[in-house]
Formats: C-alpha cells, sequence, structure tokens
C-alpha cells in the first residue's frame, strides 16, 4: 500500500492540466464532462494503485496512474472527433483505462524501464481501441466514415506536432567500431600464428601459449558484452 501517493491531489492536478491543454472544440463542446471524466479515471486509478500490495513505490503508482490519465485524454479526445455515439463514450474509455492499467501495472511489476513501459501500454491500447471500434463498427453502430474517422485520429501525435514533443528514446552508441576493432585485432593474431613460428625467435611457444590465452579471454569477455547488450537493447 502506497500511502504517500496522496492520488486526490495527482486527480486534481491531472484536471487542470487537461484543461490548460484541452483543444478549443473540446472545450467549447464538452469541457464539462471531459474534465470529469478526466478527474474520474485519474482518481479510480490512483486509489487502486496506491492500495495495491503489489506496487512497492510512489513513483510506480504515480506512473501507471499518469499513463491512465494521459491516454484517457488523448483518446477521449479521439472518440469525441470521431463522432462516436456518446453512449458508447465511457464504456469504450473504461475499456482502454483498464488496458492501461493492467498492462501499466504487470510491466512495472516486472521493473520494465519507463521507456519500455509507455511502448507496451502504446501498444496494447492501440490493439484494444481498434478491436472497441471494430466491435461498433460490425454491430452496426456507427458508421463506416465514423470508423475510419476513429481510426485515423490521433491527438497524441497532433500535440506532437504542434508542441514540437518528441518521444524521449536512449540513444544507444553504434557498436560497429568496436566489432571492426576487434576483428582486425583477431586477424592479427591469426598472422602471428602463421607467422611468427617460422622466424626461428626464442622462447616463441611459450610467447604464443601465453598470447593466444590472453586473445581467447579477450575475445570471449567482448563476445559476452555484446550478447548482454543485444539482450538489454531488446
Amino acid at each position: 500500500m502506497n500511502k504517500s501517493f496522496d492520488y486526490k491531489k495527482f486527480a486534481n492536478f491531472a484536471k487542470t492540466q487537461a484543461e490548460l491543454l484541452m483543444p478549443e472544440d473540446i472545450a467549447q463542446n464538452h469541457k464539462q464532462e471531459f474534465l470529469d471524466r478526466i478527474y474520474n479515471f485519474t482518481y479510480v486509478a490512483g486509489e487502486a494503485l496506491a492500495n495495491d500490495d503489489n506496487i512497492k513505490s510512489p513513483e510506480v503508482a504515480r506512473l501507471v496512474t499518469q499513463l491512465v490519465s494521459e491516454w484517457t485524454f488523448h483518446k477521449y479526445i479521439d472518440i469525441l472527433r470521431s463522432d462516436i455515439p456518446q453512449s458508447y463514450h465511457e464504456s469504450l474509455l473504461q475499456k482502454l483505462a483498464f488496458v492501461t492499467y493492467e498492462i501499466g501495472k504487470e510491466a512495472v511489476i516486472n521493473e520494465l524501464s519507463v521507456e519500455q513501459v509507455c511502448h507496451l501500454v502504446e501498444f496494447h491500447l492501440n490493439k484494444e481501441y481498434k478491436k472497441a471500434c471494430d466491435s461498433l463498427f460490425n454491430k452496426g453502430y456507427i458508421s463506416k466514415d465514423v470508423y475510419e474517422k476513429a481510426l485515423s485520429l490521433s491527438n497524441v501525435s497532433e500535440m506532437s506536432l504542434q508542441h514540437n514533443v518528441k518521444v524521449v528514446r536512449k540513444k544507444r552508441k553504434p557498436t560497429y567500431k568496436y566489432t571492426v576493432a576487434v576483428l582486425i585485432i583477431g586477424i592479427v593474431a591469426l598472422l602471428i600464428n602463421m607467422f611468427l613460428p617460422g622466424m626461428g625467435i626464442n622462447n616463441i611457444e611459450l610467447f604464443l601459449k601465453i598470447f593466444d590465452t590472453v586473445m581467447i579471454i579477450f575475445l570471449s569477455l567482448y563476445l559476452g558484452m555484446v550478447i548482454m547488450y543485444m539482450w538489454l537493447k531488446r
């Protein structure tokens, strides 16, 4: 239980932020219902996380609550702009919030990075959103135009363009130059083993034995580092 996570305060903060960032067309036609839903979904998610014994820190609870709040904000705008009938708004948002909550919570419990959590949540949320829209269309509850509009809209992308917001990704240093360097070292070691024995140098066998042992250790360590790097990169 994370009593130190003040989910009520966070829900009020989310509502205030939503009012500041709310697009003009949404503010003109749906302001109060929009803000109320942002508050309610944030509050419910925050309360559940604050009382979940599997969540070990307020920072983790805050992260998942924020994901629920932000995706509710963006997808609610898409739903309103797509002209999906109002009677389906609540159920749609509940499905999306549930997916965000469950995937986000599972991801943080498994100690994924923030970047991985965000990508995983976005993937499953978009999948659930399409599935829900498919269901509405196949049952004849929305027209083809509304269906196509719902799937084509993306407020999160629109805001990113308007405010020049870019998803922060960790830059990974390229490894090719290190691989080339190790390859050159390996070739040099091979040439030494091929030509040095024929030069009649004293104690050459002892030198090559020590040299080859060092090279094997070096190459093994490098290979292990590459495997670890590729695993962490997934």
